[in-house]
């Protein structure tokens, strides 16, 4: 049990095993993540996987906050299952797995396909690029030059071969974003024909910008870029597009007929350059999004959910249009407001009493 700023207390831990995140489509050899959480009895105690009642995975451990994880990679097509479980508890989980769009690749070279979308992007490379990479000069530019184009500039001159720890971390990064990690967890190097490669092709690749700027007119407030003294303004298009979609949806759906609600209303995101902030545990990735809290009064942010200044109403209007979102992950949708647990709009969380939390997936490579 946690007891909030304002003494009221909220159970902070599930009562059978629940699932965080896990993605519902994925394409062959790419690499995904699986989360979720347990009963504080079982923390120590490890988790079961089996693949399509065939064959098991290697067993998860439970840490001493209920959390656990793993990363997986299915080598074949199909609608494909995992079961993970404990004593008598048992979850489910079934996701679809496709061939990539470039799975045929140049058998000399092993050069992927590119995509004849809008976007794509040839990235021709002999060798691999990176933390322990063969680093041929013109790989090197090539890799340099694509992240650079995407928005990691941190990775310097992209007309030099120079390697430092902005190339590194930016590759890092890149595939903590396409592997749908809430934290930088990569090993800093591109291979030939692999599924970082792949996606630096990709016509929907992730690019790194600034978060949308406050749009009133679609409901939509930016406070994070307000305040001049944070700077968790940054992350992939992927959520800076979401974000603009679930403004004009809550737009749409609630405030044309409220118009006195409050805005939907963001905070934190990433760094400028991603990777590790001592404001969150995650919000590495450019993946998550912070969302104030409405007011009665039409304002929001400054409280939290036990406060008689609090909107449950408006903020159930807001966890309807996150919810809605094909890239939001159902079961990483944070907020501690009991009511609104029940009813199955977000997750209990410790820390989330004062905010909304939501993550996305990444998307189908195109």
């Amino acid at each position: 049990m946690l007891a909030n700023a304002e003494r009221v207390v909220i159970p902070t831990l599930v009562e059978k095993l629940q699932l965080i995140r896990a993605p519902q489509e994925v394409e062959v050899g790419q690499s995904f993540r699986v989360e979720g959480m347990a009963r504080s009895a079982d923390s120590g105690k490890v988790l079961s996987v089996m693949i399509d009642d065939k064959f098991s995975a290697p067993n998860v451990p439970i840490r001493e906050d209920g959390r656990w994880k793993f990363d997986f990679v299915f080598k074949q097509e199909g609608d494909r299952r995992m079961i993970m479980a404990i004593d008598d508890q048992t979850l489910k989980i079934h996701m679809k797995v496709i061939l990539p769009f470039d799975h045929q690749d140049d058998e000399k070279t092993q050069q992927p396909k590119a995509s004849s979308l809008s976007g794509a992007k040839v990235i021709k490379l002999s060798g691999s690029v990176g933390i322990g990479g063969v680093n041929k000069a013109d790989d090197v530019k090539a890799v340099k030059a694509r992240l650079h184009e995407l928005g990691y500039t941190w990775v310097g001159d992209p007309n030099s071969a120079d390697r430092d720890r902005g190339l590194f971390d930016a590759i890092k990064l890149f595939q903590s974003i396409i592997a749908g990690r809430s934290t930088v967890n990569g090993d800093g190097r591109v291979d030939v024909g692999e599924t970082t490669h792949r996606w630096l092709q990709a016509a929907n690749a992730p690019r790194w910008v600034l978060m949308p700027n406050s749009d009133p007119d679609n409901g939509l407030v930016n406070g994070e870029l307000a305040d001049i003294q944070d700077n968790h303004d940054y992350g992939t298009h992927w959520l800076a597009d979401v974000i603009k979609e679930i403004a004009q949806d809550y737009q749409n759906s609630y405030r044309n007929t409220h118009p006195k609600a409050a805005f939907f209303a963001i905070n934190d995101v990433s760094l400028p350059h991603g990777g590790d902030t001592p404001d969150h545990h995650g919000h590495e990735t450019g993946m998550m999004c912070d969302v104030f809290l409405p007011k009665n009064n039409g304002t929001f942010g400054g409280i939290f959910w036990s406060s008689s200044e609090y909107d449950q109403d408006t903020t159930r209007a807001i966890l309807k249009s996150i919810r809605k979102q094909k890239l939001v992950q159902a079961g990483a949708v944070f907020f501690n407001d009991q009511k609104l647990i029940k009813e199955g709009l977000c997750t209990a969380m410790i820390g989330h009493d004062h905010h909304i939390h939501f993550e996305i997936n990444p998307p189908i490579k195109s």
